[in-house]
């Protein structure tokens, strides 16, 4: 009995010691999950195990080696393959996770504790909730405080799943917040007035000046102080899409905007006054929210740069209609994965345009996420165009204080916009003199590259720069070897466009809080992405089909023969910005703008000349997990090494072929503008609610918008008509205004929408007049704001 009773215990202590050992050898462990701040940031503890938290479970696709085999043949015109898209339909039936592999997952979940709240095979993800102690359990991770209330977290070390499981999933979202996103508009929209005014800054007393009241009116070229800023007629002009709009090709199908704020509609609401004001045709927005309630308009900076990108990509492609996908990241998403997942499943438009960048993601967000789904947009034939960042090459990083995106101190560039399929969007600048008398650009002139801060016709301290420079995640594709710097690594942008808020900034109507529509001007590469969004959409329509990532076609092209192909190269300025020494630009490509802006008409024709076979864009495959086992596990993990990014020589820029210089058109002098006559006065008093404006207190950096209204108080019967006759602000240069009042007749109103930008902390105070032609002719109101 002793014996039987002793090889009993040991049978069992056999047992207990090999099980663990088995079980791991079963599991692989992923990579690239691990926030590069968490291995920065000092840590407050583990995270309280009842903690619940959403998590997303991306799914890697099926048969990768054929969809790798698929994307290079639709790529290479000598096979039969070549532009034969397939629908999403096609893609989920061939290269989508099962039913069975999603239910499989989706039990083994429930199993350990989590509730499955959403996903399916055909959107290639599982959401799921969970508190901590589950996600320690299942995962073999721990998730750490990087804030003393918890309120920031993320896993030390790389999560493990069973093998069986390790084979589908490419990516666990949610396992850290220490990540942000950022909408990549220069600034908020501010009242167009305040950029004429701005060169006068240099030679007013510090933080104190006066300048114009804009007057905003139905002229769809608004002259301020004897300029104008561009507008839709000046991009027909000066990128030469006329020619293209002459011979019927204005849009077609759809192009797709990706969001994280719904918009106001209406005729009072800025989209209608956009398309009014510029004679463009009514726009065609469906709205598409992905994921949770629908936001509605959030009246902040996101909204705004929905605004720009619904209003300027449809300036570009007037007859396309445009799916707005609104992504929230409800239960444990990311909202712009969940919106650019809605585009790609519906799968219709030719064209998906982003203008977020991220910051603080770890590698496989880029790699694996956002890889996967660029992937079968590309299968799919479409194009998909992501802003390279404003600022410059500092980029942007998570600061973990404000769980913000922040400048960077170190080179860094937008990596959602570094994936080899997509395309990367930098921005320019160009000067006044390039307008006529009339508030007209004639024709192209003399770009630069964005960067305001060190403008050669005034610096502007506090504004943007284009994004560019080498990726940390992604590296070097075939199509920019030999035709970027040699330096292993994805480089950024490819191309660019006008994106400068000053330079001479581009008009578009904002909501001013309520819904309604003010006239702004505004600028980033995030206005010059939907723009090329909506040259690519013409560029389907004038090919007949869509076109997949454009990059190794404009590599192709540009390397060969950039002007012939329709590209001005931009050759003058630099993106060093915040203090991290930037990129030149200079003959040929350059990490400052990219191949340059375009003659669409000129590079529509190029690129659908025949084309020859080119090395295919592929996206780095997603990395599959380590199935080796992991010999033992510890209560508290030990940081697992991630790539860390290493500062990187700028290499000498690689020799190519010198352009056939374009002539500069030369710009007409601008006259000045002819003095107004001074109206009849009239027996009329003005009134205005409220009669100050306090703006309380505003981040630094950040706008927000009040507005007063101004009444004509004389009776219907027998009152006049006021004429106003301009304005001005005097006081602090942190505040802008623009107004609508040019006459108002008996019991009309108007208003005046003023604007506070406080560029430091403290107390910033002004005073709007009207002038006009009533009995209390000079109408002055106070306004005042704390910048903090």
């Amino acid at each position: 009995m002793k014996s039987r009773a002793g090889l009993s215990i040991a049978t069992i202590l056999t047992f207990v010691f090999l099980f663990p050992l088995r079980a791991m050898a079963q599991t692989a462990q992923m990579q690239g999950t691990v926030a590069p701040e968490a291995l920065r940031l000092p840590a407050f503890g583990e995270l309280s195990a009842d903690r619940s938290l959403p998590i997303q479970i991306w799914f890697k696709p099926r048969n990768q080696r054929a969809l790798e085999q698929l994307l290079a043949a639709q790529q290479n015109p000598h096979s039969p393959q070549f532009h034969k898209w397939i629908t999403p339909q096609e893609y989920s039936r061939r290269f989508g996770v099962t039913q069975a592999q999603f239910d499989r997952l989706s039990r083994w979940l429930t199993l350990q504790g989590f509730q499955v709240t959403g996903g399916s095979p055909s959107s290639g993800f599982i959401k799921a909730a969970g508190n901590e102690g589950a996600i320690a359990r299942t995962f073999n991770t721990r998730l750490m405080k990087f804030s003393a209330d918890g309120s920031r977290f993320a896993n030390l070390n790389e999560p493990q799943l069973p093998a069986e499981f390790a084979e589908v999933v490419s990516d666990v979202v949610g396992l850290n917040n220490l990540h942000a996103i950022k909408p990549i508009a220069s600034g908020t929209a501010r009242p167009a007035s305040m950029f004429a005014a701005r060169p006068r800054r240099e030679t007013a007393a510090p933080n104190e000046s006066r300048m114009e009241l804009a007057m905003v009116s139905p002229d769809p070229q608004v002259i301020v102080n004897g300029t104008t800023h561009f507008g839709p007629s000046d991009m027909y002009t000066f990128y030469d899409e006329t020619p293209v709009k002459n011979a019927g090709i204005s849009g077609a199908a759809c192009i797709a905007i990706v969001g994280v704020s719904n918009v106001p509609t209406g005729a009072t609401g800025p989209i209608d006054n956009f398309n009014q004001t510029f004679s463009l045709p009514a726009s065609n927005i469906t709205a598409i929210v992905t994921d949770g309630p629908d936001p509605g308009p959030t009246h902040d900076a996101f909204e705004s740069e929905a605004l720009l990108d619904l209003e300027w990509s449809h300036a570009v492609a007037p007859e396309a209609a445009i799916k707005f996908f609104i992504g929230t990241g409800a239960n444990g998403g990311d909202p712009i994965a969940d919106a650019l997942q809605g585009a790609i499943s519906d799968g219709s438009c030719p064209v998906i345009s982003i203008s977020f960048g991220t910051c603080g993601d770890p590698s496989s967000f880029y790699t694996s996420t956002i890889g996967t789904l660029v992937n079968q947009a590309q299968a799919q034939g479409q194009a998909v165009f992501v802003a390279s960042g404003d600022q410059g090459a500092a980029g942007l990083v998570f600061d973990n204080n404000s769980g913000t995106c922040q400048e960077g101190t170190s080179r860094n560039v937008n990596e959602l916009a570094a994936n080899p399929l997509i395309t990367s969007v930098g921005g320019t600048a160009f000067s006044f003199s390039a307008f006529n008398g009339s508030g007209k650009v004639t024709g192209h002139a003399t770009e630069r590259t964005w960067n305001d801060t060190d403008d050669p016709d005034g610096p502007i301290s506090g504004a943007g720069a284009g994004g560019g420079g080498a990726s940390v995640v992604f590296p070097k594709p075939s199509f920019q070897t030999g035709l970027t710097p040699t330096d292993g690594a994805r480089d950024e942008p490819d191309v660019s466009l006008l994106a400068s808020p000053y330079y001479p900034g581009l008009f578009f109507y904002d909501d001013d809080g309520f819904g309604n529509a003010f006239l702004s001007v505004v600028g980033g590469t995030s206005i010059a992405t939907p723009m090329w969004a909506g040259i690519a959409n013409l560029l389907a329509e004038k090919s007949g089909a869509k076109t997949g990532s454009i990059n190794s076609r404009v590599y192709q092209m540009a390397g060969a023969a950039q002007s012939a192909s329709g590209f001005y190269d931009i050759t003058i300025g630099d993106n060093t910005f915040n203090g991290v020494t930037g990129f030149d630009a200079g003959p040929g490509y350059d990490q400052a703008t990219g191949w340059g802006t375009v003659d669409i008409a000129k590079f529509l024709t190029a690129y659908l000349a025949s084309p020859t076979s080119s090395p295919t864009p592929t996206s780095t495959p997603t990395s599959s997990p380590t199935s080796t086992a992991t010999a033992t596990t510890t209560s508290t993990p030990t940081a697992t090494p991630s790539r860390t990014p290493t500062s990187t020589a700028t290499a000498s820029r690689t020799p190519t072929p010198t352009p056939t210089v374009t002539p500069t058109p030369t710009t007409t002098p601008t006259p000045p503008p002819t003095p107004t006559p001074t109206p009849t006065p009239v027996p009329v008093v003005l009134k205005i609610s409220p009669s100050t404006l306090n703006f309380g207190k505003v981040r630094v950096g950040r706008s927000k918008a009040k507005k007063a209204t101004v009444t004509n108080t004389s009776n219907k019967k027998g009152g006049a008509t006021v004429i106003f006759s301009g304005g001005t602000i005097s006081g602090s240069l942190e505040f802008s205004g623009a107004t609508n009042c040019g006459q108002l007749g008996p019991k009309g109103k108007c208003a005046v929408v003023v604007g506070f930008t406080p560029t430091s902390p403290g107390f910033a105070s002004a005073t709007v007049t009207l002038n006009s032609n009533a009995r209390n002719g000079t109408l002055s109101f106070s306004v005042s704001g704390t910048g903090k």
